[in-house]
């Protein structure tokens, strides 16, 4: 994948993040270096390395996912003015 300058720049309008060109040029270094690093790995053949869902082979104690406290909808939307219909209004995510 080649990676151009307009692209960050792209990528910096959809994050909404202000950018200017020495550091879109900086930005674009860092992330021309990480492909670079990732297709190195990719050319690794590991088709003799069985797969593993944990490195240390360890598994992780959660807790038990039990209902502590039930607290009706209305009480919780009674908090907020930004409701509509029975709905939490929220700003729009997707342009």
């Amino acid at each position: 994948m080649v990676l151009t300058l307009e692209d960050v720049n792209k990528i910096a309008d959809l994050a909404r993040i202000k950018i200017d060109t020495e550091e879109a040029t900086r930005y674009l270094k860092s992330l021309k270096d990480i492909f670079q690093l990732a297709s190195q790995m990719d050319a690794v053949d590991t088709t003799h390395i069985p797969a593993v869902a944990h490195p240390f082979g360890i598994t992780q104690r959660l807790r038990a996912d039990k209902i502590t406290e039930v607290v009706p909808g209305n009480d919780l939307q009674q908090l907020t003015e930004h409701t509509q219909a029975g709905l939490y209004c929220v700003p729009p995510v997707i342009e």
